[in-house]
């Protein structure tokens, strides 16, 4: 594993486990909103870009990214 693959799976682990807590959402509820919306594969395509901001600005990607699906989340 390349250390640019580490960086991105400690990303994907932080900013997870921000959703949950920002969401009131339990691993199951919260695992499956990123599976199905392709949330770790946004983060892993635009980590070049995402690793210059902030986890809290990754998180609003990603909250912006469910409501233009027209999914409700606890934010």
């Amino acid at each position: 594993m390349t250390n640019k693959q580490k960086d991105i799976d400690n990303m994907k682990c932080w900013v997870f486990r921000m959703a949950q807590k920002s969401w009131n959402k339990n691993p199951e509820e919260c695992i499956q909103l990123f599976n199905e919306y392709g949330l770790f594969k946004y983060i892993s395509e635009s980590y070049d870009y995402l690793h210059l901001n902030g986890y809290n600005t990754v998180l609003s990607d990603l909250e912006n990214i469910l409501r233009e699906k027209g999914v409700s989340i606890s934010a």
